[in-house]
């Protein structure tokens, strides 16, 4: 019994040791089709840009891939933008952007040009903070019944 709990500890300790990782909280996408270039900002707040960090960013067109991106750190701890020149495309093309985290998780959005909505893409770090947040308050509330 000693043993099982004394494992048991060892595995609640070590288990949110990655925590830590999580999909880039949002990004935003812009298309200037006069000058050809895709704009992709991103939200990705992290404690060391180095060793935590967007790791690739692919771009499709049509739901084809056309090309990607990568990096070995980030340009800042938090917000960043990267602008990619040379994108040919035009009025009712879809570009879909998805940004991987070298630690686990991604997002997605994506602009159709000539059209001032983009979509929501996939949820992000947000939803698993609200899964949560209701699991917590429905813990502590049975607790006190």
């Amino acid at each position: 019994m000693k043993k099982m709990l004394i494992f048991g500890f060892i595995l609640v300790v070590m288990l949110p040791l990655n925590v830590t990782a999580h999909s880039p909280a949002s990004m935003s996408i812009n298309y200037d089709i006069e000058s050809q270039e895709l704009v992709v900002s991103i939200n990705h707040i992290v404690s060391d840009s180095t060793t935590h960090y967007i790791f690739n960013i692919t771009v499709e067109k049509n739901n084809e891939f056309y090309k990607s991106y990568e990096y070995t750190s980030q340009p800042s701890s938090s917000s960043f933008t990267y602008t990619y020149s040379g994108i040919v495309g035009e009025a009712g093309d879809i570009f879909s952007i998805v940004a991987r985290c070298n630690q686990g998780g991604q997002s997605s959005k994506s602009l159709t040009i000539g059209s001032n909505a983009s979509d929501n893409g996939t949820p992000g770090f947000e939803i698993i903070v609200v899964i949560c947040a209701i699991a917590l308050i429905l813990f502590w509330k049975r607790k006190r019944i």
